[in-house]
C-alpha cells in the first residue's frame, strides 16, 4: 500500500517524478467513476425520486427518518426531542396526501381547509400546534437543513412550546410533474395524554436511501480534496521537477469537479420548494376527549 501511494501521488525516482494519480488516463477513469455516481445519486433521484420512493416502498421509512432529523436539529440546539404520537403521523399524513390528491401546495387548501382541519380530523385536541410542509425535495437531509435555515420552519423546529410530533408523505401531481409532498406537525396536547413512542433514531441504511445527493455532495468534497492534495504533493515535494501536464490536468479535474457541484446546487435551488408560511397556533378553548 505504501509503494502504491507513493507511485501513485508522490514524485519521486521510481515514478520518473510523475504521480500516475495525475496522469491523463488515470484522472480520466477516476472522473469516469465519479460522473458514474452522480448519475446514480443525483441525477437519477433528481428527475425520478417519486417513482423511486414508490416502486421501492420507501414511503414508510420518510415519517421515521424526517422526525429523527428533527430531533438532532433540536438536540444540537439544547433541546428535548419530540416524541413521535401515531394520531400526529395521521394528521401529516392527511394533509399531505389532500395536498398531492388536489394539486396544490399550501398551509390552506383551495377548499379552505385550515391545517387545524386535520388535527380535528385524526381527533388530536392541542395547546399548541404548528406546520412545516415541502414538496420536490429529493433528498432528507437536505430538506432539513432547507427548513433551519428558513426563519419560519426554524422556529417551529426548536420550539419549546411543542412535545410531540408527526410526519407524513404523499405523492402526486404538482405543476405538471410527479412530486413528493411532506407535512411535519408538532403539538403539545391540551392536557395529560400517553405518549405512544419516542422518534427512533433513522437507521444509516434509511438515511442513505432518502440522503442520495448529500452522499453525492460528500463524494464530490473527497474528490475535490484529493486532487488538491495530489496536485500540492506534485508541486512541493520536488520543486525542482515540475511536469505543466500534469499540473493542467489536475487542475482541469478540480474545475470539473467544482462545476458539477455547482450545477448540482443551482438545479436544487430551482426545482427544491418549501413552505415560507409556517403556522404556529395556541389553542385554550378545547377541552380533551
Amino acid at each position: 500500500m505504501k509503494k502504491w501511494l507513493c507511485r501513485y501521488f508522490i514524485p519521486h525516482v521510481d515514478n520518473s517524478y510523475r504521480p500516475h494519480f495525475l496522469l491523463r488516463k488515470n484522472l480520466l477513469r477516476f472522473l469516469a467513476v465519479v460522473v458514474g455516481l452522480e448519475f446514480i445519486l443525483f441525477i437519477l433521484p433528481a428527475f425520478f425520486f417519486t417513482t423511486f420512493i414508490d416502486q421501492l416502498n420507501l414511503a414508510a421509512i420518510v415519517p421515521g427518518t424526517l422526525s429523527s432529523l428533527t430531533n438532532s436539529e433540536r438536540q444540537s440546539h439544547g433541546l428535548d426531542s419530540l416524541l413521535r404520537n401515531p394520531l400526529l403521523d395521521q394528521v401529516a399524513t392527511l394533509k399531505a396526501e389532500d395536498m398531492a390528491r388536489n394539486s396544490y401546495f399550501a398551509h390552506t387548501s383551495p377548499e379552505g381547509k385550515s391545517p387545524w382541519h386535520w388535527f380535528k380530523q385524526a381527533g388530536y385536541v392541542y395547546a399548541y400546534a404548528g406546520e412545516n410542509l415541502a414538496v420536490s425535495f429529493t433528498d432528507s437531509e437536505a430538506l432539513a437543513r432547507a427548513w433551519m435555515n428558513s426563519p419560519a420552519h426554524r422556529a417551529n423546529i426548536i420550539s419549546k412550546n411543542y412535545t410531540e410530533i408527526g410526519t407524513g408523505a404523499a405523492t402526486g401531481r404538482y405543476k405538471g410533474r410527479e412530486s413528493f409532498f411532506v407535512a411535519q406537525v408538532y403539538a403539545k396536547p391540551l392536557g395529560t395524554r400517553q405518549l405512544v413512542s419516542a422518534a427512533p433514531e433513522a437507521k444509516i441504511f434509511e438515511k442513505i436511501l432518502l440522503s442520495p445527493q448529500e452522499g453525492m455532495k460528500a463524494v464530490l468534497y473527497s474528490s475535490l480534496a484529493l486532487i488538491l492534495a495530489s496536485l500540492l504533493l506534485n508541486i512541493f515535494v520536488k520543486m525542482d521537477r515540475q511536469y505543466p501536464d500534469l499540473i493542467r490536468n489536475g487542475l482541469l479535474a478540480a474545475v470539473l469537479i467544482a462545476a458539477i457541484y455547482a450545477g448540482n446546487t443551482i438545479f436544487l435551488h430551482s426545482r427544491f420548494e418549501t413552505s415560507f408560511l409556517s403556522f404556529e397556533q395556541i389553542e385554550e378553548t378545547f377541552t380533551q376527549d
